[in-house]
């Protein structure tokens, strides 16, 4: 669908993510190396201390699932604008630590502050003239100590789909630009701490950043625990988004609790 370039209110935004329910389940069966790379991202910021995460724009819930999975210890809240999203993600992904809420983000989903806030290609699908606001909300849910990972496709990439391939852009899909991120990074009270470019089927098409409100200076950790960390996360989970194997049961659990063929 072509970005819309007059205003666009929310229920339109809602409508269309409602419409975007089939294809999440269907990334979620087959496996996205986008969604890989930045789940991937997440997890590795996920320390021993992570006790609550906030998912915003969670779509069908396989992100938020992910990072509980990875992590027993976190309560993971998942957001998302579109009511089908989120009523798929509470049937696919029933976990203790686990929570899905219907939200646009305009009012805090929770009393308690989180200690890290998750953004999955979702601020460029933010109308900008609200980004002041969303920004002012994550603020708001944020702890002391707080990391926030923001992935986004670059500018570079935005460029080359309003150019060559527009209906590949969504019904909002702003480009995300280095000072918009300072800016964000400002309105929240936090460091931009990393920016880095990834490469996934072009050169550079997407960026993924962090942000840290009372980032940590320490002794560097040699890398076994993240090491270790991932290894037992591919090994005992039978839903592992690169595994052959595991595309074949995902589909089975689809198949099973939401009774459709995918």
């Amino acid at each position: 669908m072509k970005r819309m370039d007059c205003q666009v209110d929310k229920q339109e935004i809602t409508l269309f993510y409602d419409g975007f329910t089939e294809k999440l389940i269907n990334d979620f069966i087959r496996g996205n190396p986008r969604f890989n790379r930045a789940v991937d991202k997440v997890c590795s910021q996920i320390s021993a201390s992570t006790r609550h995460i906030l998912d915003v724009g969670c779509g069908i819930g396989a992100s938020s699932y992910y990072y509980a999975r990875h992590s027993p210890q976190v309560q993971v809240v998942g957001v998302d604008i579109s009511p089908n999203n989120i009523a798929t993600a509470r049937r696919l992904f029933g976990t203790n630590n686990l929570e899905f809420k219907v939200s646009d983000l305009s009012t805090p989903p929770r009393d308690h502050p989180f200690d890290m806030v998750v953004m999955l290609d979702l601020y460029e699908h933010i109308p900008r003239k609200d980004w002041p606001g969303f920004n002012r909300v994550i603020k708001s849910q944020m702890d002391s100590v707080c990391t926030v990972v923001l992935t986004t496709p670059s500018v570079a990439h935005q460029e080359y789909l309003h150019r060559e391939n527009p209906s590949g852009l969504q019904v909002v899909d702003e480009t995300v630009t280095l000072p918009d991120l300072v800016q964000f990074a400002d309105d929240i009270d936090a460091k931009f701490v990393s920016f880095e470019h990834v490469s996934i089927w072009r050169k550079n098409d997407y960026v993924h950043c962090l942000f840290q409100r009372g980032p940590a200076y320490a002794p560097i950790d040699n890398g076994r625990n993240l090491i270790i960390s991932r290894i037992t996360r591919r090994l005992k989970g039978m839903l592992d988004p690169r595994s052959l194997i595991a595309r074949s049961l995902r589909k089975k659990v689809v198949q099973s609790r939401l009774g459709i063929f995918a």
